[in-house]
């Protein structure tokens, strides 16, 4: 009786390890990871032009150097770039200037009415400072 029961134990041990190792393989090797599941897949804009004409010029709009961001306020990777620009402007000081372009994505909740109130700071001449208060307190958004 005690043997039956050691063997029925081992032999759902046995199961339950290979169910476990099925569960991680299939994880590992043929899950989307969790911050693709949702995204889209890019779309190409024919007219991005048109729309660059739309953008607000941070820095001396008479530098050789003009870099068009394509930005959502609620991101996180377009925070790190704004980051990085903000470093590459220090840097080359007048020599470059940013194009900043409202791209707001459908699946982040708080881009749109973030770039409404962007548009506000616009109006008032404080666009640069905006983003990057919005930026550094991203996780802060809401409507």
């Amino acid at each position: 009786m005690k043997e039956r029961l050691e063997l029925f134990l081992s032999s759902v041990l046995t199961a339950a390890i290979g169910l476990l190792a099925v569960a991680f393989a299939h994880r590992e090797f043929f899950a989307r990871p969790a911050s693709q599941a949702s995204v889209p897949p890019p779309t190409f804009v024919a007219r991005w032009q048109e729309i660059v004409e739309k953008g607000v010029v941070i820095g001396d709009s008479n530098a050789p150097i003009k870099i068009v961001v394509f930005s959502d306020l609620q991101c996180p990777n377009c925070r790190r770039e704004h980051h990085e620009l903000k470093r590459v402007r220090a840097r080359l000081g007048n020599q470059v200037s940013l194009v900043f372009v409202h791209y707001p994505l459908s699946y982040h909740r708080y881009a749109y009415p973030a770039a409404r109130a962007a548009e506000c700071a616009r109006k008032y001449g404080s666009i640069e400072g905006f983003l990057d208060a919005i930026y550094q307190k991203q996780d802060s958004l809401g409507l």
